[in-house]
């Protein structure tokens, strides 16, 4: 299957680990791992999928690492474990498109923001210990190109950030 470019195991509700032989699918552009929520563990190289442009995911996990830089959408829904997006961030030169739903968990997205220069859509819902103020040090050039902000659910959030006042030209 090694032309294969979307492979669609959404509401797979019993998948707890997925083989690293997925990896191989080097022509694979879209995973869609939503409604995974048993989902424990990614496999070890997929950073390995470098025409991933589109990833969408539910885990148990507390974080995600080694994401290929080469996507274009990321989406977490359902990821309650989920703590904090640092080690999942590399510099991102293809990502637009950030969306993260229902991460009740999910504390901090730093450094991802300083990160994604490209990203053109932020979308967060439904995070209740998600703190977007601590990006304020230091991030006066990033989100230059952000089009679309969308934030609902967002307890934390009692002011508009500088960083996203920094984003207006092009919101």
């Amino acid at each position: 299957m090694k032309h294969l470019r979307l492979l669609d195991l959404r509401r797979n509700c019993r998948i707890q680990k997925l083989p690293n032989s997925i990896c191989k699918l080097q022509n694979l552009q879209t995973f869609a791992l939503c409604g995974c929520e048993k989902l424990e563990e990614l496999p070890k190289d997929i950073r390995y999928l470098i025409k991933l442009k589109y990833f969408m995911l539910t885990t148990k996990l507390k974080s995600l690492s080694g994401c290929p830089n080469s996507l274009r959408l990321l989406k977490l829904s359902n990821c309650g474990n989920l703590e904090s997006l640092v080690e999942t961030m590399q510099v991102y030169t293809s990502l637009r498109f950030l969306h993260i739903e229902n991460c009740g968990g999910l504390i901090s997205l730093l450094p991802t923001q300083k990160l994604c220069t490209t990203l053109d859509a932020l979308v967060i819902k439904n995070c209740e210990k998600l703190d977007l103020t601590e990006m304020e040090d230091n991030q006066d050039d990033f989100l230059t190109s952000l089009r679309l902000l969308y934030f609902i659910g967002l307890p934390q959030l009692v002011a508009i950030p500088d960083w996203i006042k920094r984003s207006t030209k092009s919101l």
